[in-house]
């Protein structure tokens, strides 16, 4: 059943999404060290930004409420779409999903940081360049894949 308040209310959390990004981003007052930047200067930046940063990564939390919100009305939108099928609504649903849960993760890690007693010695046992590494191997691993491909249809 159609109602359009469920409607407006799924378009005003978007603007409610958007204001509490923007908000929780303007708070940190500034740009965080590189992910090759070592333990004690990420912990010196938290150790500065502490209070703030931990209402900003509280801010996450609204945050992806109010983008669900938004992406249940974007799927209801779409299923009521002349022509729809199920396909994209449930590919649109299932996105936000995923961003929100890997949101999260990252704002419980940020927490984990901010609420431990000293951050450098959290942050010691941690490669970060490793880590990044890590997570860039997938990806450097697809480029390769795409790039051999290209040579072969060339």
């Amino acid at each position: 059943m159609y109602n359009i308040h469920a409607e407006r209310s799924a378009g005003w959390s978007g603007l409610a999404f958007l204001a509490t990004v923007i908000v929780a981003s303007l708070l940190y007052g500034g740009t965080p060290p590189a992910i090759n930047s070592s333990a004690a200067t990420i912990a010196a930046f938290l150790n500065a930004h502490h209070q703030i940063a931990l209402v900003g990564n509280w801010l996450s939390v609204p945050a992806s409420v109010f983008f669900l919100w938004f992406a249940v009305g974007v799927r209801a939108h779409l299923v009521r779409a002349p022509g729809s099928t199920d396909g994209l609504p449930l590919y649109a649903i299932s996105g936000a999903i995923v961003s929100v849960a890997s949101a999260l993760m990252s704002a419980a890690v940020l927490g984990v940081l901010l609420l431990t007693a000293d951050g450098a010695d959290f942050c010691a046992g941690v490669d970060l360049a490793a880590l990044a590494r890590l997570i860039d191997a997938p990806r450097e691993a697809q480029q390769a894949d795409v790039g051999a491909l290209s040579a072969v249809i060339r």
